[in-house]
Order: C-alpha cells, then sequence, then structure tokens
C-alpha cells in the first residue's frame, strides 16, 4: 500500500534535484514495502501531488548528533531545524529516498489518490492505476 506525506516545495525539489536523499520520520510504515510501496508527496498548504519516490531503506536513529554529523548535508535542512524537530521524539527513523518520480502537471489530491486533506504526518493511500508504467521507465 502507497503512503501519502507532506512536504514545503523547497524540500521537494531538492529531493527532485538529488539533494535531499534521507527524510527524517518518527515512524517507519507497517504496512509498507520497501523498494516496492511508493511514497506521494504533496506540497504543504496546497492540496497538489507533485509525484513520489520508493523507500529503499528505514533505518531507527540512536543517536542524533551522530546522525547529524554523518548525514545533516543530505537532508537540506539546517542544524536548528533538525535540533528543534529532534528535542522531543522518543524514536526517529530515517527514510533512503530512491526512485524518484516527478509528476509532467500537479494532480489534486482527490482525482489522483481519492484524498480530501493532506495528512499531518502520514495516511495510507491506494495505489493509482498509471504506476504501472512509471515503473516500466
Amino acid at each position: 500500500m502507497d503512503i501519502l506525506i507532506t512536504l514545503p516545495q523547497n524540500l521537494w525539489i531538492d529531493i527532485v534535484e538529488g539533494k535531499k536523499t534521507i527524510e527524517l520520520r518518527s515512524v517507519c510504515p507497517k504496512r509498507f514495502r520497501l523498494f516496492y510501496d511508493r511514497v506521494w508527496v504533496v506540497l504543504k498548504g496546497y492540496k497538489l501531488v507533485v509525484g513520489s519516490f520508493c523507500i529503499d531503506n528505514c533505518i531507527w536513529i540512536g543517536n542524533y548528533q551522530k546522525f547529524w554529523n554523518d548525514f545533516g548535508a543530505t537532508l537540506c535542512v539546517s542544524h536548528d531545524w533538525f535540533q528543534r524537530y529532534v528535542c522531543h521524539k522518543k524514536t526517529l527513523f530515517a527514510w533512503n529516498i530512491e526512485n524518484v518520480y516527478e509528476l509532467e502537471e500537479p494532480m489534486k489530491l482527490k482525482t489522483l489518490l481519492h484524498v480530501e486533506k493532506s495528512p499531518q504526518s502520514y495516511t495510507y493511500v491506494k495505489r493509482p492505476l498509471f504506476i504501472n508504467e512509471v515503473r516500466k521507465k
């Protein structure tokens, strides 16, 4: 089953350009199949889906500071933002981003994924029918 997440536009652009290769989340989805299911991205403040990516690994992060020292540049966020984000987290996971697909034209949430609103964290969604064509590229 695919997932829908909300991201700011600047982070989506960094993903498409290959600068951002890790997404931080407080969960590793249980019903998600690595390499197969897709993470669909809706832009924060809009109801538009702009593309998707696969996760090839979901890693629990034990030492936040060591993680920042080793991988901070691949997050495309400031150290201050990272510190604020992790300060109240009991668990934190790094989703390794692979196989990025940008839609030619953004699509409305309801049209593409039959969802009314953007999730605060993430939500499971049914895969759009055209996704099989994406896999062939």
